[in-house]
């Protein structure tokens, strides 16, 4: 119950007072009572602008009834209340056969427990060591020795190919970062079936990890699918942060995040993720990569201005960088000799400012080789990210940046439900797309609230709906104030829209949605 506390107006309440001891004879509630003003009476309250958002989100909700929507076939069923759960769990689709885990797994004893049911191989990476990250192979399953026919348990073999990630050159502030977080087997799972397409569910109270999780799909998706967008949604700001703050210092670039909503600012991150603050990082990051640029051409005594702008940039890039390093790589291919391969790399002035040398003498050919890629794999994030930045200088407003930085730019995107309801017009006239949606929260948003976000871009005409995978997180025990609940009559299935919530009516029938149940900690 909230409580509410009024400040009166001292003088008229005397006033008030006063009219009462002479009207004793009137009756209590009449015109001119003294008291009765005071007994009961309305009470008129006027909410923040930020705050008061229901008529918004009302007309949201109409434009959705009246408008032509679609949803993924695989899900449409199942919104709807009669299909079986079951169809829209990754198993039943079309699961990956290789999934790149990449630091999911810390070790190789994390793999076994990660798979206790499998038979898991080993492949060592070019090093001959075993080590993170890994990327598993799923073999089709076989029967066990001793099984009857349709009977019995099935093992299925895991390949687990170990691989080194690319250098990412000599500078440590593009070192890679990695995952400390040792996932549990059921962890694991939830990560697996949400990279896969589909329908997941991760249920589990409060302390059982359920946002690393959630961060650790992501994280996933990003790397798998390095051309997909991904759509984070909560039904709190704060919840909001925790896992934004999180996603942030995983291996994912800062140019690829985006936090939508007033409450960016309140982030405890150095960067600024807020649509303002990415934009005005894409420009002071091409200003600083075009000094780069004209250090690089002055290192090769090329005197043109190179450095005017991202286009130029680019020619550059193409006709005196991947020219000289194509002619690198000719004279060097299968050179066993380390110092000619050092030698004959042509950019050793623009890499002597590295903390750290990028050529030893004790180096071999191989590790002498792995060195130069990782300098030039330095010089082409420069200029992939100076491309990125060229429509930043085509685009001159600040509404225009902002929505390319929307529609085009970011790879993950987080919002609120309330947020994804008052601005999905404007979403959909931007052209807003997304591949993957996350629901954090999920047990706490209402069914509207769960069906608006998937309704944030135009699919369009002859095309399938671009929504591919669906993850729900949450807590079905901390349904946030829903109507009374009543379990359909016996005639009825489990998934019955008589249920009020999305996440508790897939949840709380498990026998027919598949879901991760992830354990309480003790």
């Amino acid at each position: 119950m909230s409580r509410l506390r009024l400040h009166l107006d001292p003088a008229q309440y005397a006033l008030d007072a006063a009219a009462r001891k002479q009207r004793t004879h009137a009756a209590e509630g009449s015109a001119g009572g003294g008291d009765s003003v005071y007994s009961s009476f309305n009470v008129i309250m006027k909410r923040k602008a930020q705050e008061n958002n229901f008529k918004a989100v009302l007309e949201c909700i109409r434009q959705v009834m009246n408008a032509d929507i679609q949803v993924p076939e695989w899900l449409h069923d199942v919104l709807l209340g009669y299909g079986d759960p079951k169809d829209t769990h990754y198993t039943a689709l079309s699961p990956l056969t290789t999934v790149d885990f990449n630091d999911t797994l810390v070790d190789q004893e994390h793999v076994r427990q990660a798979f206790p049911d499998k038979t898991v191989s080993f492949k060592p990476n070019d090093k001959g060591v075993i080590a993170p990250p890994f990327r598993i192979t799923f073999e089709p399953e076989e029967a066990g020795k001793g099984d009857e026919p349709g009977k019995g348990s099935k093992r299925g073999t895991v390949v687990c190919e170990s691989y080194l990630p690319p250098d990412p050159g000599p500078y440590p502030e593009r070192a890679r970062k990695t995952n400390a977080v040792r996932f549990t087997e059921v962890q694991v799972g939830a990560i697996l079936a949400g990279t896969n397409e589909g329908l997941t569910q991760v249920v589990g109270p409060p302390g059982t990890g359920k946002t690393d999780t959630a961060v650790q799909i992501i994280s996933n998706i990003y790397n798998n699918f390095p051309n997909q967008r991904v759509l984070l949604v909560t039904h709190s700001n704060q919840a909001l942060n925790d896992i934004f703050e999180k996603i942030a210092v995983l291996n994912i670039h800062e140019r690829h995040l985006l936090r939508l909503g007033h409450d960016a600012e309140k982030l405890e991150t150095e960067e600024d993720f807020s649509k303002w603050g990415r934009v005005q990082f894409m420009l002071s990051k091409r200003l600083e990569l075009l000094a780069e640029v004209g250090r690089l051409a002055a290192s090769l005594n090329i005197g043109a201005d190179v450095n005017y702008s991202c286009e130029t940039a680019q020619h550059f890039y193409l006709f005196n960088v991947l020219a000289r390093w194509e002619e690198y790589g000719a004279k060097v291919k299968g050179e066993m000799d380390a110092g000619k391969i050092m030698a004959l790399f042509p950019f050793h002035d623009f890499f002597s400012n590295a903390p750290v040398a990028v050529f030893t003498d004790k180096m071999t050919a191989e590790e002498a080789w792995t060195a130069a890629e990782g300098c030039f794999r330095h010089l082409q994030y420069i200029f992939t990210f100076l491309d990125e930045c060229r429509a930043f200088e085509i685009l001159r407003t600040y509404q225009e940046r902002a929505k390319y930085l929307v529609t085009t730019q970011a790879k993950i995107i987080a919002m609120t439900c309330t947020h994804a309801a008052l601005k999905r017009h404007d979403f959909v006239a931007q052209g807003f797309e997304f591949d993957s949606l996350v629901m954090e929260e999920a047990a706490q948003i209402l069914e509207i609230e769960t069906f608006i976000p998937m309704l944030l871009q135009q699919q369009r005409k002859g095309k399938p709906s671009r929504l591919k995978r669906v993850v729900l997180i949450g807590d079905h025990n901390q349904v946030f104030s829903p109507p009374p609940l009543r379990l359909p009559p016996p005639h009825l299935p489990s998934s019955h829209p008589l249920l009020c919530l999305l996440a508790y009516r897939c949840v709380v029938c498990r026998c027919l949605c598949p879901s991760l149940c992830v354990p309480a900690k003790f």
